[in-house]
């Protein structure tokens, strides 16, 4: 009779007391981690002077003469330029009084036409976070200068999500 009550007893202890991994948790968590597609860039130098710039020549900067610093985090982006137009040397001009302006990614080979004003171009593609690509500009004077004022123009870089 003891055998069978200690059998009895020993039964209900396994069934009673709880064995730790033998059941399973009635709740578990889950760690949530929000990376944001952040996107950035920085342009260095932020200036170019071709001086003195003759009729009907080009004046290049060196190639890689300039470098975007890619602060993005977590995504990969595509730049672009365009020109914001000349002071007196306007696009759309005749062809011996407009400026034009060439740029490439870092090859030297001035293969992106700048040719309207306004207008997005294509420089960089699927560039990832923490990479600092570089691009040259060349400037094609005008072949007749109608007077001796210094002219300007701005280059704006836009970076979007590839």
């Amino acid at each position: 009779m003891r055998r069978t009550i200690l059998a009895i007893l020993m039964a209900l202890a396994l069934v009673v007391i709880p064995a730790g991994s033998a059941f399973a948790a009635n709740q578990d968590t889950v760690t949530i981690t929000a990376k944001p597609g952040f996107i950035s860039i920085s342009n260095a130098p932020n200036s170019y002077t071709a001086d003195p710039l003759l009729e009907g020549t080009d004046n290049a900067t060196p190639t890689s003469y300039f470098t975007i610093t890619n602060s993005s985090k977590n995504v990969n982006i595509d730049i672009k330029i365009k020109s914001n137009g000349w002071t007196s040397w306007t696009w759309g001009a005749p062809a011996s009084m407009q400026g034009k302006l060439a740029a490439s990614a870092g090859t030297g080979a001035f293969d992106i036409d700048i040719a309207a004003k306004d207008t997005d171009y294509p420089l960089c593609s699927n560039v990832t976070p923490a990479t600092s690509p570089t691009w040259e500009l060349k400037l094609l004077a005008p072949t007749a200068f109608t007077n001796g004022d210094t002219q300007t123009t701005t280059v704006t870089l836009t970076a979007s999500k590839h």
